[in-house]
């Protein structure tokens, strides 16, 4: 599937019953390859936003159903894709600062799924994480440094 077949796939998704669960994971499992090549393009920036959106989606409805572990990779592939795009020196400032927000972001989103189950290990794995975000976000440092708040594109938010 091609980048711009697959986003209106997703866009189309979103007018959907949100109950469509399995349909929202094929599509976030077939991403296409070239979904975020070239970040030049606002479809490929576009992707990447409904992309992460799905992902949280999927993470909320499978913990509603009582699928824990299968809700928590999802949020776990959200925040690692943006851990490897941040790590491609091609990217320009703006997409940089954005996926450190949108790290910081799934960051919380983390400790508060951890925080939400009744087993102890999920504890352990919150503190966990935070230590190796804490770990990879200062590797970032001096893009976190240069964060401002101008007005960020359509796509950012």
């Amino acid at each position: 599937m091609q980048r711009d077949t697959w986003l209106e796939a997703m866009k189309a998704w979103r007018g959907l019953d949100k109950q469509a669960i399995e349909q929202l994971a094929d599509l976030v499992n077939q991403l296409p390859v070239d979904a975020f090549d070239d970040f030049e393009y606002d479809s490929a920036r576009e992707s990447l936003a409904y992309w992460l959106e799905a992902n949280l989606a999927l993470m909320r409805q499978y913990q509603a159903y009582g699928q824990v572990e299968r809700g928590f990779s999802y949020l776990q592939l959200a925040y690692s894709k943006l851990q490897g795009l941040l790590c491609q020196t091609d990217l320009d400032l703006d997409m940089r600062r954005w996926i450190i927000k949108k790290l910081d972001m799934l960051i919380v989103a983390v400790m508060e799924y951890c925080q939400r189950q009744p087993d102890q290990h999920w504890q352990k794995q919150s503190e966990q994480l935070l230590d190796l975000h804490v770990s990879f976000m200062k590797q970032h440092h001096p893009v976190t440094l240069k964060m401002d708040t101008h007005q960020a594109p359509k796509w950012m938010c």
